[in-house]
């Protein structure tokens, strides 16, 4: 198993409900059980920016980077969890998991 966990300021996207450019801030813990792939950090970190211009609720944002690692990887079992940094008062979570096979929903 192996473990990858994002600090804050790591991960950033637009919040999608505001008129406002406001990101959201998020920390990150991925959970790979590895068919032999690993995540290249440097890929990773890309990706990680690209979602920093985009308009992305924390569901759909452990969904996408979900199924980005399922492809790249392959991997037996994989979770990525996302905590939301506070704002306004509240602390949102999401989780997307992976059992093999084709990507389930939350």
């Amino acid at each position: 198993m192996v473990n990858i966990t994002g600090e804050p300021g790591e991960l950033s996207a637009l919040c999608p409900a505001m008129v406002a450019d406001q990101p959201d801030g998020y920390t990150f813990q991925l959970r790979n059980r590895s068919n032999g792939k690993v995540v290249e950090s440097k890929s990773f970190k890309l990706c990680l920016i690209g979602f920093r211009n985009r308009r992305i609720g924390v569901e759909n944002l452990a969904s996408e980077i979900r199924d980005a690692l399922v492809t790249a990887l392959d991997p037996i079992a994989l979770t990525v969890d996302f905590t939301q940094n506070v704002r306004g008062g509240r602390r949102i979570a999401a989780s997307a998991r992976h059992n093999g096979g084709v990507p389930r929903g939350l």
